[in-house]
């Protein structure tokens, strides 16, 4: 379905790379063995140096510059370089890919690329004769339903083009499209390009709850534009849960500072209260002492008059 005058770029490529790795000490009894088990933990993932998805590594020797491991300062590593032979799994826009169709709804057809990536297939992206028929769950093509090329069913191989590659933790994930090139997107039952926004969402969505969130902002680089976004509830919600967290700090201050005053409410009135006992305890000390000077001035006369 897809025709073109020149042959399109085909997404695997194989490369000479130069890894940097850093191994443990313990690494210095068997180098070999453990350079060729590092660079297996890099397999089936995106490596920025190769620009791509790493499918194979061999032919593996060190530079004849860098014989040598390094150590830097005082860090616990080995770190060496190695030259290999990759063969890498590097899709642009414009690549032709072929996936199998694993899922098929009325708004796109999910596809798994080579048995390893996932694609995707958007409603606009779909050629104008082709229509989905719900109670069959596929997409039929008007006068075509003979032909293989002529329908989207689960288990089809599906060759088409790719528009744009997504990287998110190491994975890749890929939009596809039907049409020919250049050629306008169908009109979206939900608004124009509403799928694709909506779509790209729910993928790195999915992608980011998959891996731990990575250091890794947004750049540019080998034609391609990638990067991750953080993960993010409805602003709605968020203002909610702040002011009810805002609340619950001001109750706390409020109730903190009501303790505050009775506390000191209770040791005002405390002190007073010594105060006065004090007070009290004086004047009887006092009446006690004037009744006492009084009786021995009467004792004192009493004894003169005999």
């Amino acid at each position: 379905m897809l025709a073109s005058s020149e042959p399109p770029p085909t997404p695997f490529q194989e490369q000479q790379v130069i890894f940097k790795l850093a191994l443990l000490p313990h690494a210095m009894e068997d180098m070999e063995q453990h350079v060729r088990s590092k660079l297996h933990t890099l397999l089936m993932k995106y490596n920025e140096d190769a620009g791509g998805v790493l499918l194979a590594i061999y032919h593996i020797r060190q530079p004849p510059a860098r014989r040598f491991a390094t150590i830097l300062h005082d860090l616990p590593f080995l770190h060496v370089q190695v030259e290999a032979m990759a063969l890498v799994f590097t899709p642009t826009p414009g690549s032709v890919v072929t996936g199998e169709v694993i899922k098929v709804t009325g708004t796109h057809v999910a596809l798994l690329v080579y048995g390893l990536f996932n694609a995707a297939i958007a409603r606009e992206d779909m050629p104008d004769a082709f229509e989905y028929v719900s109670g069959r769950g596929e997409w039929v093509c008007n006068g075509g339903e003979g032909r293989s090329e002529g329908r989207f069913a689960l288990g089809e191989q599906v060759k088409f083009r790719v528009v744009r590659v997504h990287e998110a933790a190491g994975l890749l994930a890929l939009d596809g499209s039907m049409r020919e090139k250049g050629e306008e997107p169908r009109e979206s039952v939900y608004g124009h390009h509403h799928y694709h926004h909506h779509h790209h969402h729910q993928q790195q969505q999915q992608q980011q709850q998959q891996h731990e969130e990575g250091e890794e902002g947004e750049r540019e680089g080998g034609g391609w534009r990638y990067g991750r976004q953080k993960e993010q509830r409805p602003q709605y919600e968020e203002d909610v849960r702040e002011e009810e967290i805002q609340q619950q700090i001001g109750k706390r201050k409020a109730g903190g500072t009501h303790d505050q005053g009775e506390k000191k409410a209770k040791k005002q009135k405390k002190e007073k209260d010594d105060r006065e006992g004090r007070g009290k305890e004086t004047d009887k000390e006092k009446r006690k002492s004037k009744k006492k000077d009084k009786n021995r001035s009467r004792n004192v006369g009493g004894d003169s008059s005999d």
